[in-house]
Formats: structure tokens, sequence, C-alpha cells
């Protein structure tokens, strides 16, 4: 189900579980320091979102031109030196989900995508990195990869499967996005902006984790 906003402020998050926790782990491929996720969030403290068009016009008529922000580039470069597997250091944005609750989904960064199962993760490992037992990030090649259909666009992670996406109407899992190749070549739908988006709100949807990443980042990923 979709995890408003509201309701999150009604909940106690959670930072050590005690379910699903094994799936967590299994779910990634590589751990990423807290630190390096930290100063991506900060880094997108400095994009101007409340700033309409001072944000917005930027990108006018350019395919993924919110790939290139700093926030976004800060964790695919980590990724592309490091992931285990060569052919999959390729990403140019990512997915976050977060743990939030003791139970069995990942809420998604942005606010309104719906819930996630844990278990749904598990299919494509190579993909994914973890933040210590808080963040599963999946990372995704770049918009030049996207494929076209006459229902919408297919979405790549950097393994070459299908990312995964959760319909916001239905709430069912669906590899495509409902957007046309105009669309997206026209730069009025860049999915790398919801990206840059949920890692600005981050500290705000998710306090208990943000504060802790922070004191593990602060003591060297030493937790």
């Amino acid at each position: 189900m979709k995890f408003e906003d509201s309701k999150i402020r009604e909940v106690e998050h959670c930072v050590h579980f005690t379910g699903h926790a094994d799936q967590h782990v299994a779910n990634a491929c590589i751990e990423m320091p807290a630190s390096v996720f930290i100063s991506a969030v900060k880094t997108a403290w400095r994009i101007p979102f409340g700033q309409g068009p001072a944000f917005f016009n930027n990108g006018v008529g350019k395919r993924g031109y919110c790939e290139t922000y700093d926030a976004i580039q800060l964790l695919c470069v980590w990724w592309n030196q490091h992931a285990p597997q060569q052919e999959t250091r390729c990403a140019w944005f990512f997915e976050p989900w977060v743990r939030v609750l003791d139970d069995g989904e990942y809420r998604a960064g942005y606010n309104e995508t719906p819930n996630a199962p844990i278990g749904v993760f598990g299919t494509d490992t190579l993909a994914h990195a973890r933040v210590a037992n808080l963040v599963m990030i999946e990372f995704v090649k770049g918009s030049e990869h996207f494929t076209y259909f006459d229902y919408g666009v297919d979405i790549y992670s950097v393994t070459g499967a299908q990312s995964i996406n959760i319909d916001p109407v239905t709430e069912a899992q669906t590899n495509s996005i409902g957007v046309g190749r105009e669309e997206v070549e026209s730069g009025e739908f860049d999915l790398a902006w919801y990206t840059l988006k949920a890692m600005y709100d981050f500290p705000n949807r998710f306090p208990a984790a943000w504060d802790e990443l922070s004191r593990l980042a602060a003591s060297r990923d030493h937790g």
C-alpha cells in the first residue's frame, strides 16, 4: 500500500529490526558506507526544488537532465567504482527504498510511490547496494537505455533486468511506466527527478533512519 507522509509521522520508526533482516542483507551485493549516502542527501539540499522554474527550466529540452546532478552522480560514481561485477558498473541514477517498520516492506524514497515487499528485491541483487540495515538502493541505467512501447517505457537496472516499479494507481508490481517517448526525449518526464526529490526529502520523511545513518557516518561506519 502507499505509505502517506501523514502516516509516516504517526508511527514510531524503527532502526533495529528482527524480521526480514537476513533478506535485507541478501537483497544487495554490496554495502555502501553511510557516509556516502549522507553526503548525497546533503548535496541534494542545494537543489532549488522550491523555486519552480528555477529548477525545471534548466532541463527543458534535455533528456535525462536530472541524471547529471551531483546528488545522483555521487552515489553512481561510488557504485561504478565498487560494484563487484564489472559489467554492472554502468549506473546513471537509482531508486532508494527504506525500512521504517519491523515488517516485510520497504517504503519508497519518493512519497507517492507505494510500498514494495522486501522479497521482491531478491531477484536482481547484483543491481542493489544496502546502507546499513535501513536502506536498499536499486541502481539503474540511464534514460538512453529506455525502450518504448505503445503502453509506455521500460526501465532497466544495471544488470539489464527490468527495473522494479510499483504502479501508483494499482499498487501492483510492473515493469513499465506509462509515459511516451516524446515526454522523455523532451525532458518533460525525467525519472531521475523522483530520485532527487527522494534524497532531498529523506531526513524529513525518515528522521529515525537519518539520525542512525548520520551516527554511523560520524563513527566512520563502525556502528
